[in-house]
């Protein structure tokens, strides 16, 4: 038997590159059905072949993965029974009889991936393709050369990185105007739009009309790549796939809060009797609400579109079809807004998880199969945990987790999961030194995806891991404008009291302190001029100062709090907890730099509290 190992590219991307929270998904999606086709080709052509990790069988020689198995009843009985979560990650290791398994699992994914762009071929593009200019050669040069693939035999994790590292996969070169969706490949009409225009509009007119009009927005223009990303739920799964808009997900807490409050129902009854049959699509609200909410004239409030609940929205015409225009129904809908208690907040969450070192861990032979296995278990409880928070999981495969949630779930979800984490591991075996760190971005639902998704792996990468050390997590607050408030830690810090406590436990209880009015705005901004700059939210204060005591002092003099001076001191031990710098150092340890203040950790108190509305 000879170890084999098998990656599938690109990852970022095909992923990253997204306008709506479907396109998201998809990309993830495909990623994890491509790789389960490469997997299954290995596993059918010998029986002696083994996939180590990720770990794909229980006790009882079942598919533990739903993925895989639903693959696996696909191809015997063409039966479309796929789940919604993408979960197999990326890449995987075996135990292989020979040497030809690499072409064959190349062969297996290029087969899938032209199955299915044959199939959108011919249901959407092959009826029109004679509205555009070379549009069938566009499309087989892309759909031919998109996948990077790499394999090697060996047991070394990094190999593989090795191997990747060589760049044989050449993209082709792409003439022409470019998708609205992947900008470095041609849109598929083919026509110039500086010269073309009309033809170009109506090519993609009336393929928009073939898809009945959701799938394609007037302003796009996509290549074959984008388009089958776009469409192939349409023909790999029996039903479409509906994924809620990042406005709905930002409007989801306040929509709860209008639930359980009886004195809103009338409200928001009469407001979607207003909207409703006058603004466009509706929201896949089952993914939040009981079905007991759903039922009645609630429920169709609670389905409206997600843009139908914030004034700004409303108002902008250009998310809004000729026809809703026409019909006048939004300033009417703005001043009906205006009558409930509170609006909703406009931020909604990104989450990003990845394990630490992971590599370094399987490549301890004798300790991979427990790896996989803790692997294998903790992917398997990411789907219900993020289900119970309220959000949406976008994949979740081996150490890596994205999903989606509304901004007052994301923090506890993290908490959760990276617990589930260390459990996994510690229930596999407790010699085993695994951690996880998590990217939470809390983005204005107006921000592009596609930027919040690279600032997501930004903040992962850059803050919780290099930064800050690994087993950390790292929040960034993403506005209209980018990046308003960059904060990290890790899960453990050093108290400025001495001790070490959970970095989550602390952020609750300031949380609780600025509920319950303890902490004020001004003092909390007067914490710049006391360091003498009253501008930077970073700074350092002189090294003589007794900054606990002035602060706790400054708090208690506030006239916005009325608080005595142990309970002011406790507060400002907590703030200093998640203002001052806090890393892991080369043992792993949490250390405290009390010499660098940065003002982000309690401004993202004050943000997760006000939940971004002034």
């Amino acid at each position: 038997m000879q170890c084999f190992q098998f990656t599938l590219g690109p990852v970022q991307g095909f992923v990253s590159q997204a306008r709506r929270t479907r396109d998201f998904w998809g990309g993830s999606f495909l990623l994890s059905y491509l790789t389960g086709q490469a997997m299954m080709a290995l596993l059918n052509a010998n029986y002696s072949n083994k996939i180590v990790y990720p770990v794909i069988r229980d006790s009882n020689n079942e598919y533990k993965d739903k993925l895989l198995k639903a693959i696996d009843t696909y191809q015997k009985t063409g039966k479309k029974d796929f789940p919604m979560t993408g979960s197999i990650p990326n890449r995987f290791l075996a135990q292989v009889v020979d040497k030809s398994c690499g072409q064959m699992c190349v062969e297996a994914v290029q087969s899938a991936w032209q199955a299915l762009a044959q199939k959108i071929w011919d249901k959407y593009v092959s009826p029109i393709a004679d509205l555009g200019c070379g549009t069938e050669d566009i499309w087989k040069r892309q759909i031919n050369g998109f996948w990077e693939m790499s394999w090697v035999f060996g047991k070394n994790s990094d190999t593989l990185d090795r191997r990747k590292n060589w760049r044989s996969h050449i993209p082709p070169e792409e003439p022409g105007d470019k998708c609205t969706l992947m900008g470095n490949w041609q849109e598929l009409s083919g026509y110039v739009r500086i010269a073309d225009r009309s033809k170009q509009d109506r090519f993609w007119e009336t393929l928009g009309d073939r898809t009945l009009g959701e799938d394609i927005r007037k302003d796009e223009r996509l290549c074959s790549i984008a388009l089958v990303k776009r469409l192939f739920p349409h023909v790999l799964m029996d039903n479409s796939v509906r994924y809620p808009s990042t406005p709905y997900l930002a409007a989801v807490p306040w929509l709860s809060s209008i639930v359980n409050d009886t004195a809103e129902h009338d409200k928001a009854i009469n407001y979607a009797a207003i909207a409703h049959g006058k603004t466009g699509g509706h929201e896949p609200c089952q993914y939040f609400f009981i079905p007991n909410d759903l039922k009645g004239a609630l429920g169709s409030f609670l389905g409206l579109d997600g843009n139908c609940f914030f004034q700004s929205t409303l108002e902008n015409d250009e998310l809004w079809p000729a026809d809703v225009k026409r019909k006048g129904c939004r300033p009417q809908m703005v001043e009906l807004l205006k009558q409930f208690k509170t609006g909703p907040s406009p931020f909604y969450a990104l989450l990003m998880m990845d394990g630490d070192r992971i590599g370094t861990l399987i490549a301890q032979e004798d300790k991979r199969v427990a790896v996989s296995q803790a692997l294998s278990d903790f992917s398997g409880q990411v789907d219900g945990t993020i289900a119970e928070h309220e959000g949406i999981t976008v994949y979740a495969g081996g150490d890596d987790v994205l999903a989606l949630l509304p901004m007052d779930k994301a923090l506890d979800a993290a908490a959760v999961l990276r617990r589930n984490y260390m459990e996994c591991f510690k229930m596999g075996d407790e010699s085993l030194q695994a951690t996880i760190s998590a990217a939470i971005v809390y983005a204005h639902h107006h921000a592009p995806l596609r930027q919040i998704i690279t600032e997501a792996h930004r903040v992962l990468d850059k803050e919780a891991k290099e930064k800050t050390g690994r087993d950390a997590i790292a929040i960034s607050v993403w506005k209209t404008g980018g990046t308003a408030i960059n904060w990290s830690a890790p899960w453990e810090v050093k108290h400025a009291r001495g001790d070490t406590v959970s970095v989550i436990d602390i952020l609750k209880s300031l949380i609780t302190n600025y509920q319950q009015g303890q902490i004020s705005n001004s003092w909390l901004y007067g914490i710049r001029g006391l360091s003498g700059n009253s501008r930077k939210n970073e700074f350092e204060f002189a090294r003589d100062m007794d900054l606990p005591r002035l602060l706790a002092a400054e708090l208690v003099r506030n006239r916005e709090t009325n608080i005595e001076i142990k309970q002011a001191e406790k507060i400002v031990q907590d703030l200093l907890t998640v203002c001052l710098l806090q890393q892991r150092n080369g043992e792993g340890d949490p250390i405290c730099n009390k010499e660098k203040f940065s003002l982000d950790g309690g401004l993202l108190i004050k943000f997760l509290v006000t939940k971004g509305v002034e």
